[in-house]
């Protein structure tokens, strides 16, 4: 009798980015039937070439598979596949590295035009260049291995580098278009592609790069973006921030959460996710009423990583409101009651590194985490759900609303400059603007006048 898997059965029980738990199968009398073994496997991240790093395991019962996919999962949140992951992604590295040298090797013997990779071979080497790259952060090298495997590669990975043009770009777009990605991700999987090819181009594997002129212009484009509003700057939600009142009504209905002071900081600070659950304690001068951004926390496959912020312009110190500050030294007083709490009980504490924001047990929380534990409290707090993102805009809003000149508002947000925040919060700042032309003194008044 045959045995076989069957994940796609409609019995198998599958839990959407959280792994799957299904039934074996076996073939009896041409039906098939349960073998009473299931399986759970949970994805942990992807190879350059799209396809998964899993861990998986077989039991003999639904509600032990069950179990081990939760351990599998609060694993993952805690950063426990990290050395799993990155040894899965070396051996694809040492593999690509020496089919590339095999390739070279008998391309010496062989004609010039036998010796072009195709993108997939390419892809590989081309990550591997850009893992000894300097300055490049793991979480950048972790998304160009994603959208190239996952978005590119099954397309456009069989091809040569010099069957490249514009036709095969023409069908990677209508194949990206059919997925009705967001545009932010359209144009990353474009500009990557035209990154590597500009790669080749400088390797003089191929003469021009055909995805140059093929980048798709995304929404932050002003003209375009105003043209979809149909002219109304008031339709378009550019920053889908909360109002002053929604961010009071959120901070004051949460305060007694564990997470509530932590998205409550966000808000009242204008720090990123990561930013936010990177800050350690030494950090923070509440004597002063003053802290320092100088680290975040990112997930790279599921796994937390500690590193430098953003760019060089997120690196700053941010002079904290009362409520900010008052805010600080309520996560701090609770940290030590829990602590305390739990030495007593012979429990650990988790917060190893002295980090402002934690889980009850003081371990770290896992960005990725923070985001269903903030809408969670947005229904709590019966105010609209944004994203997590928009508690940096709702700060900014608000120091804009404080009338707080706009170059301070940006070295306060960490903006690479006040372009950037004038740009994307124009019309928040227009009040400010027009308060600066009304100002003016009129240089001209006596221009027309009769001498």
């Amino acid at each position: 009798m045959e045995n076989k898997e069957q994940p796609k059965n409609k019995e198998a029980k599958k839990r959407k980015g959280k792994g799957s738990v299904f039934e074996l199968k076996r073939k009896a009398n041409g039906v098939w039937v349960g073998t009473g073994q299931f399986r759970w496997r949970r994805i942990l991240g992807w190879l350059p070439d799209g396809k998964p790093i899993y861990d998986e395991g077989l039991l003999n019962s639904r509600k032990d598979a069950e179990a081990a996919l939760s351990l599998a999962n609060k694993r993952l949140e805690q950063g426990g596949y990290a050395d799993f992951i990155d040894n899965a992604r070396k051996e694809f590295h040492d593999k690509a590295l020496s089919a590339q040298q095999a390739e070279d090797q008998v391309g010496e013997e062989q004609p010039v035009e036998r010796q072009t990779p195709t993108l997939q071979n390419y892809a590989q080497t081309w990550l591997l260049e850009k893992e000894n790259q300097d300055g490049l952060k793991p979480k950048t090298l972790a998304s160009y291995a994603y959208m190239l495997g996952r978005h590119v590669l099954p397309t456009l990975g069989g091809y040569l580098l010099t069957e490249i043009n514009a036709e095969t770009i023409g069908k990677l777009r209508e194949v990206v278009t059919k997925k009705k990605l967001s545009p932010r991700t359209d144009n990353q999987i474009f500009a990557i592609l035209s990154s590597l090819l500009s790669s080749a181009v400088a390797s003089k594997l191929i003469q021009i790069n055909p995805a140059f002129e093929k980048l798709p212009r995304g929404p932050r484009d002003l003209k375009k973006a105003l043209e979809e509003a149909e002219g109304n700057l008031e339709a378009f939600d550019w920053t889908k921030a909360w109002t002053e009142e929604e961010a009071q009504q959120f901070i004051s209905a949460t305060r007694e959460d564990w997470y509530g002071p932590a998205f409550g900081l966000m808000a009242l600070t204008g720090m990123r996710r990561g930013e936010a659950c990177g800050l350690r304690w030494p950090r923070v001068d509440l004597k002063r009423g003053t802290l320092r951004v100088v680290e975040a926390t990112v997930t790279i496959h599921g796994s937390p990583l500690r590193e430098t912020p953003k760019n060089k312009s997120s690196i700053r110190t941010i002079h904290l409101l009362p409520e900010a500050v008052a805010m600080l030294r309520t996560l701090k007083e609770r940290q030590a009651r829990e602590r305390t709490r739990r030495q007593r009980n012979g429990e650990l504490w988790g917060n190893v590194d002295d980090h402002v924001i934690t889980r009850p047990d003081g371990v770290p929380p896992n960005p990725d985490s923070m985001r269903k534990l903030f809408h969670k409290l947005c229904d709590k707090a019966g105010v609209r759900t944004i994203a997590i993102h928009g508690l940096r805009h709702t700060y900014i809003t608000m120091m804009a609303n404080l009338g707080m000149p706009i170059d301070v508002v940006a070295r306060m947000a960490g903006h690479k400059n006040s372009d950037i925040t004038r740009d994307v919060y124009q019309h928040v700042f227009e009040d400010e603007i027009q308060r600066a032309v009304q100002a003016m003194p009129s240089l001209f008044k006596n221009i027309g006048e009769k001498k």
